[in-house]
């Protein structure tokens, strides 16, 4: 700095029109002693002095500040990069989430399909079971009539199955209403009463057994 002031009096003394731009600076030191010259010229330089310095004092603010934004700058960058970084992150964290979830739902349903084939299996069973119980005449269809000592006689003939023992019993009331015999094909055989009193049973057994047999069949 002292060398470009002192650079700057020594063109001001040598040169000073042309340092001063010419008619301005020669009015000023016209007819002025050497001394007078000086101190004019001296008095102009501390006022450009003054401004040079004024201008540094700037030139350091906006620097000072452009540093500022620059490490402001670095530091939004810098929190951006974490940012984008803490995103992407999240996005795997969310697809990963997402891939469980997705494996999860296909397990329930997996596990879904395996209860309902476990119903289905041990609705059959049911279902054939309950048939195989149905298919059977039950037991009390087997008693012709009642002695008159009210014991029950049992039929030695009639049929196992209850599909069988409906067709013979219906067989019987139709011979019975034609001929009035209570005798079909043995005797002693049932009686009209009875007989009259099993065919809805049976019926209603025969029905239930179709049904529970086309669940066994599915």
């Amino acid at each position: 700095m002292k060398k470009i002031i002192f650079s700057i009096l020594i063109g001001l003394i040598a040169f000073p029109t042309i340092a001063f731009g010419g008619t301005f600076v020669s009015s000023l030191i016209q007819g002025k002693t050497v001394e007078e010259a000086v101190q004019i010229l001296a008095s102009q330089v501390d006022s450009l002095i003054g401004r040079v310095v004024v201008l540094e004092e700037k030139t350091a603010n906006v620097e000072a500040k452009t540093n500022i934004i620059e490490d402001k700058t670095a530091e939004i960058e810098d929190k951006t990069d974490i940012i984008e970084a803490q995103a992407e992150e999240n996005k795997n964290i969310a697809e990963g989430l997402r891939v469980q979830a997705e494996e999860l739902k296909n397990q329930a349903e997996e596990a879904e399909i395996k209860a309902n084939e476990m119903k289905i299996n041990a609705d059959k069973e049911i279902a054939c079971r309950k048939a195989g119980e149905l298919m059977v005449a039950p037991p009390e269809t087997k008693i012709m009539y009642y002695s008159e000592s009210n014991n029950p006689v049992n039929s030695k003939f009639a049929p196992d199955t209850t599909l069988e023992l409906l067709g013979y019993l219906q067989m019987y009331m139709k011979n019975y209403e034609k001929t009035g015999s209570i005798y079909y094909q043995h005797n002693p055989d049932y009686q009209p009463e009875t007989a009259q009193k099993y065919i809805p049973v049976l019926e209603s057994r025969q029905e239930e057994y179709l049904i529970q047999q086309a669940l066994c069949n599915k």
